[in-house]
């Protein structure tokens, strides 16, 4: 599951992303549904709000994850005493001969977080024009394999599933990485905000959860966006900082692009009171006198290149074992002699 990117939503998130995108009435889709999360978010907001049980579809390209979203209907339905049609299908959204036509108001939902530097060669080759048909790959040459290479599936999923199931006007809420507004690189073609037919999309509010580390098995910052297509998106964005998970602690900030001259660079945000009182920055924004690098990247062969001591042979000499568990892939477990000169700690 981490090798794919799915890390189930927990109860009280899914709550504040549908709460936060209601709307009566509205036909919903959850387009990477997994366990169910947002299916039974949906019915709870419906009760909770004593409407009738929306009109609700889930998709997922896990046979594992279809059958967790059936149950999380079967069991909304039961809840609300409603037999209106709800729907749930095996769809690969990053497979192009996948044609679902079919419209919705509402999409929520935590799309799988994979990097692309992270994908199979083979999968990278066949998922290569999806990304270009979205202009989502504008780095070339190093670029594209250091900072651009951390450019997220999940960017593809949101964009993708808005363009084929929200007609203009419907709104998304998607669980996000942060790196979508803080990426120097891998975030810009999303920061756009635009469908390849040109229809614009509205940021109307981000919500940062970077401090709260809602998926503790997760590395990678956590935000949650919320676009309505159709309509341009305006500057500065409502941004709000969590400092708590059951919200009470809030803090109000306002995000624009750090570039004034450039719309595709990343976000920096502000905790002014008066979102129209903004200073340009020119005192804390230029050119910097440090060369950034990428460092360490081992390219999930953390099973490598992490080692543990097994026994000093002497100083020179030192048995090592590599640590075959860690990293993305499975890697065989060695014991060799290495000089400890070339060994260094992490």
């Amino acid at each position: 599951r981490k090798r794919e990117g799915e890390f189930y939503t927990p109860a009280w998130l899914a709550d504040r992303v549908v709460e936060q995108a209601w709307k009566s009435q509205a036909r919903w889709l959850d387009p990477t549904s997994g366990g169910g999360a947002f299916i039974r978010a949906i019915t709870r907001q419906a009760r909770s709000r004593e409407e009738p049980m929306p009109e609700v579809a889930g998709f997922d390209r896990s046979p594992f994850g279809v059958l967790s979203t059936a149950a999380a209907l079967a069991a909304g339905q039961k809840a609300s005493g409603t037999s209106r049609a709800l729907a749930v299908g095996l769809v690969d959204l990053l497979a192009p001969e996948d044609e679902i036509l079919a419209s919705f108001d509402r999409l929520v939902g935590n799309p799988p977080w994979v990097l692309w530097d992270s994908i199979d060669r083979g999968e990278r080759s066949e998922m290569g024009e999806i990304w270009d048909s979205y202009a989502l790959r504008l780095e070339t040459g190093m670029a594209s394999i250091l900072g651009g290479g951390k450019r997220d599936i999940s960017f593809l999923v949101l964009l993708r599933s808005m363009d084929r199931w929200l007609d203009e006007g419907g709104r998304g809420a998607f669980v996000v990485p942060q790196s979508l507004f803080k990426s120097t690189t891998a975030g810009r073609g999303l920061r756009r905000w635009q469908q390849p037919s040109g229809t614009p999309l509205s940021v109307d509010l981000v919500e940062d959860l970077s401090r709260l580390r809602p998926f503790p098995n997760a590395s990678v910052k956590t935000a949650i966006v919320y676009i309505t297509v159709g309509q341009e998106t305006r500057y500065p964005v409502d941004y709000r900082v969590w400092r708590r998970v059951d919200g009470t602690k809030v803090e109000q900030a306002w995000a624009r692009p750090s570039d004034p001259a450039d719309p595709l660079s990343h976000w920096r945000h502000e905790f002014d009171s008066n979102q129209n009182q903004r200073h340009d920055g020119v005192n804390v924004w230029g050119k910097s006198a440090y060369q950034a690098r990428l460092g360490a990247n081992v390219g999930g062969a953390s099973g490598v290149y992490w080692l543990r001591r097994v026994e000093k042979i002497d100083d020179a000499i030192w048995r090592m074992a590599n640590l075959s568990d860690r990293g993305r892939r499975p890697v065989p477990a060695r014991e060799v002699a290495l000089e400890s000169t070339l060994i260094y700690p992490v």
